[in-house]
């Protein structure tokens, strides 16, 4: 049985801050070139979270930005 996709809170930096949403995805790099080849930004770069995984931020095509996540124990 899985133990499903966890999660986290964070305090906002400042009020009005917008949640932001990750998506659980097989490749970081794979995924954030098919967000590029359809009009998407990359808003913060792929980067390893230790024992976690990748994460990589972008804004779609109509300014919604969210975080994707590639799971991977052996990140550093």
């Amino acid at each position: 049985m899985e133990t499903g996709i966890d999660g986290g809170l964070a305090r906002r930096d400042e009020p009005g801050t917008p949640i932001m949403n990750f998506i659980d995805v097989p490749s970081v790099e794979e995924c954030s070139r098919k967000i590029i080849s359809n009009g998407g930004k990359i808003v913060q770069p792929r980067q390893a979270i230790p024992g976690v995984g990748y994460i990589l931020v972008f804004q779609d095509t109509e300014g919604n930005v969210f975080g994707i996540l590639e799971t991977d124990t052996t990140a550093k």
